[in-house]
């Protein structure tokens, strides 16, 4: 089933709608994020990446 959806995401049948990206460091406010319903997508947590 997984082969399956990504091929669809790579040949552009499937959008994968990404509300917000957020530090690593910062997951507890994407959480809190999620918690009160405001995204209309994902939210994308980058490793490695510093706050500023």
């Amino acid at each position: 089933m997984t082969e399956v959806l990504a091929a669809l995401v790579a040949a552009g049948e499937v959008a994968v709608p990404i509300a917000a990206t957020s530090p690593l460091e910062r997951v507890r406010g994407a959480y809190r994020h999620l918690d009160q319903r405001h995204p209309l997508g994902r939210i994308v947590l980058r490793p490695g990446h510093t706050a500023g």
